[in-house]
């Protein structure tokens, strides 16, 4: 049952005579109706309302993406289209085991769908089974080489600690994908100038992406962690990053009163968390750990653990690093959880993925002297 359908499903329950069966749930083209959708018209609302949620960063449009495709769905089950989004909706809803489900039904009952082979590997990468997403992206690859592929495999690569080679794939991609829709190009130019500011170098990536798609949600969070500004509180209040307001709170003018940081990432939650409220951070993550285990998820938990007094963080980290993933704050964590300053000095070479306050404490490290 969706999110949505079951807030209506508890609602009218509450209301129901308690001898009452219970209700039969709304029914999802009923919903649409209600908002001024129509059935017929399902499909291309489900894919306007996930086109909004990647550009502005709105999680609210997965909900009125999800009521669309599940009309959709009732009306056309066996449109293949429809299920690829359906597994693309599962995995941006956290929802990796389904999506592997999903992506694994879809497949096969359809193994020439390109779509549903490339979100199957998304769901696979997400839960850190990095060579089950390589084997996907592959059948998606021989089906339909292109640069949602390439992107796709670009960032695979730089998951196992392959810069140039995520590099490689992400120029092949940007290059190829002028006649794309704004959207699309706006991402894989964002992905691009990401990987040119990590690695020190100017990325214009990032504004020809804002011209491509004006507030495009992930270039802005990207050019603000290059060069903080003023903007970030607005951003946080549209999109309800923790990362940007992690950035937006160590800014020299951050107001002395925040509000609560965002609730919406429990694994960045869990990030901050760690060292002001240890049991819950390490409780949130430990939740997240039951739908994915990539590197950056076991970094987490290490990291909470270690706050938490908990034995075991330093095996933990370890795992993680030795997966070859280099994530500028899993090196960061990596480096202070094992006391490593060349660790620290790595981290450092890709400061812009870092907090100022995070940079200050590998610097302090590497700085001090030997005992």
């Amino acid at each position: 049952m969706s999110p949505l359908t079951a807030v209506f499903v508890s609602t009218l329950a509450g209301c129901a005579a308690p001898e009452s069966p219970p209700p039969a749930p709304p029914n999802p083209c009923d919903i649409l109706k209600a908002s001024g959708g129509e059935a017929a018209g399902a499909l291309t609302a489900a894919q306007a309302h996930l086109a909004a949620a990647r550009s502005r960063g709105d999680e609210g449009e997965y909900i009125l993406a999800e009521v669309a495709l599940n009309c959709h769905l009732g009306l056309h089950p066996d449109d293949s289209t429809a299920r690829s989004l359906a597994v693309y909706l599962l995995v941006q809803e956290h929802r990796f085991a389904e999506a592997v489900a999903a992506g694994e039904s879809l497949t096969g009952d359809v193994p020439t769908d390109w779509q549903g082979w490339a979100f199957l590997g998304d769901a696979h990468m997400e839960r850190g089974d990095n060579d089950r997403a390589a084997a996907a992206y592959q059948r998606a690859v021989d089906l339909r080489p292109g640069i949602l592929l390439y992107d796709r495999i670009g960032w695979l690569r730089w998951l196992e600690g392959d810069l140039p080679g995520a590099l490689e794939m992400a120029e092949l991609a940007a290059s190829s994908g002028t006649g794309e829709d704004p959207t699309t190009l706006a991402w894989l130019l964002t992905r691009l100038g990401w990987l040119h500011a990590l690695q020190g170098l100017p990325a214009p990536e990032l504004d020809a992406a804002l011209r491509a798609s004006p507030g495009f949600a992930p270039a802005i969070l990207a050019k603000a962690r290059v060069a903080p500004g003023p903007d970030l509180a607005e951003f946080v209040d549209q999109t309800g990053s923790i990362e940007a307001w992690r950035l937006w709170s160590e800014l020299p003018g951050a107001p002395s009163s925040l509000p609560s940081p965002p609730i919406g990432d429990r694994r960045g939650l869990a990030d901050y968390l760690a060292p002001r409220e240890p049991e819950r951070a390490l409780a949130l993550v430990e939740e997240e750990l039951k739908v994915r285990h990539d590197a950056v998820t076991q970094m987490t938990r290490a990291w909470a653990a270690f706050y938490a007094k908990k034995p075991g963080f330093a095996e933990e980290a370890r795992a993680a690093l030795a997966t070859g993933c280099i994530e500028p704050r899993l090196l960061h964590h990596g480096a202070v959880l094992l006391g490593d300053p060349e660790l620290a000095a790595r981290a450092l070479t890709m400061s812009v993925g870092l907090l100022p306050s995070e940079r200050a404490e590998l610097t302090a490290m590497i700085a001090k002297p030997e005992p």
